[in-house]
């Protein structure tokens, strides 16, 4: 009945095939990869330019964060990439178009760009583990920054201290690790009772979970 309506389309059948793209994909599921196909299937059939750019770029992303996980590590940059480039590119065009309402001194930001940032932060560290490129980690920090200068809410930005200390980790930057770490909870670790304040944070959110 809901297809004879025309309830269900392209755009109906790709956000249930994302969203269960998604779920099997944090399940490390092998199914994952024929959902992605329908993922495809799904975005092959949709017209509108603009949606079909915005759902590549949600798919893309997820497909990176796939096979960052199945250690696809050129697979991967190379999906991520290309949603860096569209996004990238569309900021720089639309910045051209006269009468495209910008308000004065205010940054225009734009989530996937910042999600494809924040995604290809993650690679940095995995590449600088196999081969110390010190490039890795310029590379990391450009996109922790653009990133941040992207997001808008305060939980997404925590996730970038997040990646980026782990880049620092890894680079044995201890002190600059640790104080991306406190910035996730706004402590600075610079301070006497940074320590106790972030435990006694980190002890207090365990128990609301609870």
């Amino acid at each position: 009945m809901l297809k004879e309506n025309n309830i269900i389309d392209n755009v109906f059948n790709f956000d249930i095939a994302l969203y269960l793209y998604t779920t099997l994909t944090h399940l490390g599921s092998e199914k994952g990869v024929e959902q992605y196909k329908k993922c495809l299937e799904y975005l092959d059939g949709i017209n509108d330019v603009f949606l079909k750019t915005k759902y590549y770029c949600m798919l893309a992303n997820r497909r990176a964060i796939d096979l960052k996980n199945m250690f696809e590590y050129e697979g991967s940059l190379k999906a991520i990439n290309s949603v860096v480039k569209i996004n990238e590119e569309m900021m720089q065009a639309l910045s051209l178009v006269e009468g495209f309402p910008q308000v004065e001194n205010t940054l225009l930001r734009n989530e996937e760009l910042a999600k494809a940032y924040g995604t290809r932060l993650q690679m940095w560290p995995l590449l600088w583990d196999l081969n110390n490129d010190e490039e890795y980690v310029l590379k990391a920090q450009h996109d922790y920054e653009n990133a941040l200068e992207n997001f808008s809410k305060d939980i997404d930005k925590a996730r970038q201290y997040l990646y980026m200390a782990q880049m620092q980790v890894i680079c044995g930057k201890f002190n600059d690790a640790l104080m991306l770490l406190g910035k996730t909870e706004n402590v600075d670790f610079r301070e006497n009772d940074a320590l106790d304040k972030f435990l006694e944070i980190l002890q207090g959110r365990r128990f609301s979970d609870a």
